[in-house]
C-alpha cells in the first residue's frame, strides 16, 4: 500500500449549465443564461486528492483546508465560457493542519498544492520541507507562488504560463536548487529539469478538444507524486503522470478519480472504449453524468457499411453512443453458424469506430443493463436509437429514455450478405 499525503488548498469547484449564450446587441457583450443543472466538485488540493481514490494499492491522507474560494465555471455544450470567482466564510488554523501533516505515520510522498489561498506560507513550507527531508520523503509542490524558504528537498510542478513568468524552467533547479522541475506543456509533453540537464518526456497527445484542461493540473501533480512515492524515477513518474492527465482529458469535466484501466489504454484508444464489465460501465456513465448520451443495441455479427452508416446517424443525435451489442446466446437464435464472430470481437470492431464513445454488452435481460447504466449516471438516456426494422413500440425499457430515434434505411443486412456468401459457393 502506498500512502500519500496531500496538503494545501481547497476550493469549492462548481460546474453550472447554461441553457444559452448570446450577445447583447446594445453592450455587445455576453449574456449567459443559466440553466437548471450545477454540479459541485472539490477543488485545489482536494481535487488533487480525490484524483487518487481509484487507484488500487493507493492510501489517501486528504489534509486540504475548507474552501476559501469558491469557483464557479459556466458551461456551455462542454466547453467552458467563463468564470466567477467569491469568497466563502470558512476559517481554519494553519499551524494546527501542518502539525496534522507532521503527524501522519510513514508516508510514501507528500503533495503541496498551493493556490494562495492561506494553507502556505513561508514559516509552515520550511516545516514542511523539513519533515520531508528528515524522513526521506519525495515532496512535490505545485506552487502559485514562491516564498523565501530553502526548495533544495523538493520537486516542482508548474505549468508552462507559470515557468514562463519566472524566466524559464531552469531557474527552479539553478536558482532555487530544487531537486527536479516539471513544466506540463499540454499536448506536448512534460519537459524535465533536474541537476542533469533538460529533457522532453514522450509525446503522448492530449485528447482533442472539447475536452476541457480544467483539473488536468491536480490530476498530473497526483500521479507525479504517486511515481515518486513508489520509487520511480522522476522521469518516469512524470511519464506516468501525463498518461494519466491525458485520461482524466477524455472525461469531462475532469472531476471524476482516472482509473488504472484508462490511463493503460491510453495508446489504444479502442480499447479504452470498451466496457466489458458491470463495474467499468457503471464507472463509464457515472462520467457521463450530465451528457446527452444515445444508447442502442444490436448484434453487429458481420460489420459492414449499413451498419457504420447507422451508427454515424445516431450519433449525430446526441454527444455521446454507447452501443450495447448483444450476448453470443442471443445472436444464435438468428440461425446455424451465428454468431460469426464472437461478443469480444464484435465489441472491438465497434470500438474501433469513430462515431462510438464506449461499446459493453448486453445480457438476455436489455432493461436490467439500461436501468443500470441510468442509475449510474443519475438520469435517463437523452436518446433511444433502433435501426429500421424495429419502432419505438418494440424497443425494450422504453421508460429509460427522454424520446426515441428511428434510423432511415441504409440498405445492407447481414443476413442477406451471409446468404450471398453461401450461395457463392
Amino acid at each position: 500500500m502506498t500512502k500519500i499525503v496531500v496538503y494545501g488548498d481547497g476550493i469549492d469547484d462548481v460546474f453550472t449549465e447554461l441553457a444559452g449564450v448570446k450577445i447583447n446587441p446594445e453592450s455587445g457583450c455576453p449574456v449567459f443564461v443559466k440553466g437548471h443543472r450545477q454540479r459541485s466538485y472539490p477543488g485545489g488540493a482536494a481535487n488533487t486528492a480525490r484524483m487518487l481514490e481509484r487507484i488500487t494499492g493507493v492510501e489517501v491522507v486528504n489534509l486540504a483546508t475548507p474552501a476559501r474560494t469558491r469557483k464557479e465555471r459556466l458551461m456551455f455544450r462542454g466547453e467552458q465560457r467563463a468564470r466567477v470567482d467569491s469568497l466563502t466564510s470558512a476559517s481554519f488554523c494553519v499551524d494546527a493542519c501542518v502539525q496534522t501533516l507532521k503527524e501522519v505515520a510513514n508516508p510514501d510522498a507528500i503533495a503541496i498544492s498551493d493556490y494562495r489561498e492561506g494553507a502556505c506560507n513561508a514559516k509552515q513550507l520550511n516545516a514542511i520541507f523539513a519533515h520531508a527531508k528528515q524522513h526521506g520523503v519525495p515532496l512535490v509542490i505545485d506552487p502559485k507562488r514562491f516564498f523565501d524558504v530553502d526548495y533544495r528537498s523538493v520537486y516542482i510542478k508548474c505549468n508552462q504560463h507559470e515557468a514562463k513568468l519566472l524566466g524559464g524552467g531552469a531557474y527552479f533547479t539553478e536558482y532555487l536548487g530544487c531537486l527536479g522541475t516539471v513544466i506540463t506543456c499540454e499536448e506536448c509533453g512534460p519537459v524535465i529539469y533536474d541537476r542533469s540537464g533538460v529533457r522532453y518526456c514522450e509525446t503522448l497527445r492530449f485528447p482533442p478538444m472539447p475536452f476541457q484542461a480544467s483539473g488536468a493540473g491536480d490530476t498530473f501533480t497526483a500521479f507525479l507524486t504517486l511515481g515518486l512515492g513508489r520509487s520511480l524515477s522522476l522521469d518516469r513518474a512524470a511519464a506516468y503522470a501525463y498518461r494519466a492527465a491525458a485520461a482524466a482529458g477524455l472525461f469531462a469535466p475532469m472531476r471524476e478519480p482516472v482509473l488504472q484501466r484508462e490511463i493503460e489504454a491510453i495508446d489504444r484508444p479502442g480499447r479504452l472504449k470498451l466496457l466489458e464489465t458491470e463495474q467499468e460501465l457503471t464507472e463509464w456513465c457515472e462520467h457521463r453524468a450530465g451528457d446527452e448520451v444515445v444508447v442502442t443495441t444490436g448484434c453487429f455479427d458481420l460489420f459492414h457499411a449499413g451498419h457504420a452508416e447507422y451508427l454515424e446517424e445516431i450519433a449525430r443525435q446526441g454527444r455521446k453512443l454507447l452501443v450495447l451489442v448483444n450476448a453470443d446466446a442471443d445472436v444464435k437464435a438468428k440461425g446455424a453458424g451465428r454468431p460469426i464472430h464472437p461478443l469480444s470481437q464484435r465489441m472491438r470492431v465497434l470500438a474501433a469506430q469513430s462515431s462510438v464513445d464506449a461499446v459493453s454488452f448486453c445480457d438476455r435481460d436489455p432493461s436490467r443493463m439500461l436501468a443500470i447504466c441510468t442509475k449510474a449516471m443519475g438520469s435517463i438516456f437523452a436518446v433511444r436509437a433502433t435501426g429500421p426494422d424495429y419502432s419505438a413500440r418494440d424497443v425494450l425499457g422504453p421508460e429509460y429514455a427522454a424520446r426515441y430515434y428511428q434510423a432511415k434505411d441504409h440498405g445492407s443486412r447481414t443476413s442477406k450478405i451471409i446468404e450471398q456468401v453461401r450461395d457463392s459457393g
